[in-house]
């Protein structure tokens, strides 16, 4: 098994983290290490606006059929993706 990353995953790491660089700051950074509704710093509202965000970035339903609007990726993608969202907080 080959563990390392080809070269297309790490343009797209790189695009990912671009992505959250930009866009997670400001009023987004309160939601860092906000788990969800049981935090008590936890706001619906900019919650909503973050997945609209990233939604509008299309960073959703990665690997799903293009059918299904999705962009039929990998696995590997989806966790590349998953992996940058965490370190960005």
């Amino acid at each position: 098994m080959n563990l390392r990353e080809s070269e297309a995953l790490r343009a797209f790491r790189s695009r990912v983290r671009d992505w959250m660089s930009e866009h997670f700051r400001g009023d987004f950074r309160r939601l860092t290490g906000v788990i969800g509704p049981g935090s008590e710093s936890f706001d619906c509202t900019l919650a909503k606006a973050w997945e609209r965000t990233i939604a509008s970035g299309g960073w959703v339903g990665l690997s799903w059929p293009v059918s299904e609007g999705g962009q039929a990726l990998s696995i590997a993608h989806e966790m590349v993706f998953q992996e940058e969202y965490v370190k960005a907080g």
